[in-house]
């Protein structure tokens, strides 16, 4: 039982590590702040009016637990923060590709305006 405990944990380790990587290539570009970039990027994506505060709140500490997890190996993450970060996470890929279906023609328009200039 100590081993299938064990396994859960390291498991929860690589899916929050994952996660991050995917926000990371969806909204980090030349940010100082990796943190900062995805926590406001996707709040203002995802979250109701008003509730951008909490999302950026919790992204910033799952982005902690990221970063004490790479460079030290050890936290605990609880599986209501893994289930918290895989629905953002969700959430925020399905509203960018809603976006560039839905604005497909805008977004292309800009990306021939800035290479013909």
């Amino acid at each position: 039982n100590d081993k299938l405990e064990n396994i859960e944990f390291f498991d929860a380790y690589s899916k929050l590590v994952y996660l991050i990587i995917s926000l990371e290539s969806l909204f980090v570009y030349n940010e100082d702040s990796k943190s900062k970039a995805i926590s406001k990027k996707v709040a203002a994506l995802i979250a109701n009016p008003g509730y951008e505060p909490k999302i950026e709140k919790f992204l910033s500490k799952i982005y902690d637990y990221r970063s004490k997890i790479v460079h030290s190996g050890i936290i605990y993450i609880s599986n209501e923060d893994i289930n918290k970060l895989i629905d953002c996470t969700r959430f925020a890929i399905f509203e960018v590709l809603r976006i560039n279906h839905f604005y497909h023609n805008e977004i292309n328009n800009i990306k021939i305006m800035i290479e013909n200039h």
